[in-house]
């Protein structure tokens, strides 16, 4: 029973749509579980996709490919950087940091949970 990371993601819709996939990828391919997998979203939301993920023929392959989907729709935020000032996403905690230099140090101003909110 070994969990597998995935990414961070900046939705939750995102981040539950990169579990269906793999839930997915894992039925297609025979890597069940005993109970079986739940997915988020009906079935069908995914049935445009199946042949691509049929394509794939390891989990890492896989992993990879969700990671580098989500990097190219991410573009800078994907890299923890923030369309706001001062603002860096944290990417251990999945977080967004916010700071501002004054007198040319570095003012920690807090952890938040929205990149707008920080």
């Amino acid at each position: 029973n070994k969990s597998t990371y995935l990414g961070i993601f900046f939705g939750e819709e995102e981040a539950a749509r990169a579990y269906d996939r793999m839930s997915i990828w894992c039925m297609i391919h025979g890597k069940t579980r005993k109970a079986g997998y739940k997915l988020n979203f009906d079935r069908s939301d995914y049935a445009g996709e199946e042949a691509a993920l049929t394509a794939v023929d390891t989990m890492e392959a896989m992993v990879r490919e969700i990671r580098e989907v989500r990097a190219r729709a991410g573009g800078a935020a994907a890299r923890g950087a923030s369309t706001f000032r001062g603002v860096v996403l944290q990417k251990k905690t999945g977080r967004w940091k916010s700071e501002i230099p004054i007198d040319n140090k570095s003012t920690y101003l807090g952890i938040f949970f929205g990149e707008e909110e920080a």
